[in-house]
């Protein structure tokens, strides 16, 4: 898993060997460079494909509207 870009101290945005993109939690996983392959066993939770929560709400109301 290759860090991308920085998002805090304790998340990263990386690309996992299948070429996804995904947030990856951790502590102190922030401090590591853009580049770096991240080891598994420092990371403790991952998100792939979040959908902003601005998103979701519009996605809702278009299915309510279509039904």
């Amino acid at each position: 898993m290759e860090i991308v870009k920085r998002i805090n101290t304790s998340a990263v945005l990386c690309i996992d060997g299948n070429g996804r993109q995904l947030v990856a939690f951790g502590r102190g996983l922030g401090f590591k460079d853009v580049g770096d392959e991240l080891p598994l066993s420092e990371i403790q939770r991952t998100f792939y494909n979040a959908v902003p929560a601005t998103s979701l709400s519009l996605m809702k109301s278009r299915m309510n509207f279509s039904s």
